[in-house]
């Protein structure tokens, strides 16, 4: 009975820190990277290379998806800076947000796209640290 209660503890814990470290992102505006890639969206996906790079994990993008812009992020996964780009569909802000987050150092790049029928859409394939970014900005942004 002690050994049961005792494991219990563990995985409270261990399911209660998980929980804590999914929310300690930090996002931030770091100049040098909106120099990089744009303060908007709608100016950032207007670069070749960001488009297409977007387009190669999106292939139904619309540039008119972020018409709608706000201001350029970033934040840190796994030591990496990681830029976040986002926008919506300009008069219909409510179910159309996507947001776009580009590796400044390994250059992947994922979207979240906003789904009135199940929340959300995630394209590309981050690791789990990065979708769990990606989801809290999502929800806290």
């Amino acid at each position: 009975m002690k050994t049961f209660f005792l494991s219990m503890l563990f995985i409270t814990q261990a399911l209660f820190s998980s929980t804590l470290q999914a929310e300690n992102f930090v996002y931030d505006q770091d100049n040098a990277v909106i120099a990089k890639y744009g303060d908007y969206a709608f100016k950032a996906v207007r670069k070749p290379a960001i488009l297409k790079a977007v387009l190669e994990v999106y292939p139904n993008f619309k540039t008119k998806e972020v018409g709608t812009s706000f201001p350029t992020k970033t934040t840190r996964v796994n030591g990496e800076k990681i830029a976040i780009i986002s926008g919506c569909t300009p008069n219909y802000c409510g179910n159309t947000q996507l947001i776009i987050f580009i590796s400044d150092i390994t250059k992947r790049v994922y979207v979240l796209k906003q789904d009135p029928k199940y929340g959300y859409k995630i394209f590309g394939m981050p690791d789990q640290r990065t979708k769990e970014m990606m989801i809290n900005f999502f929800e806290t942004q």
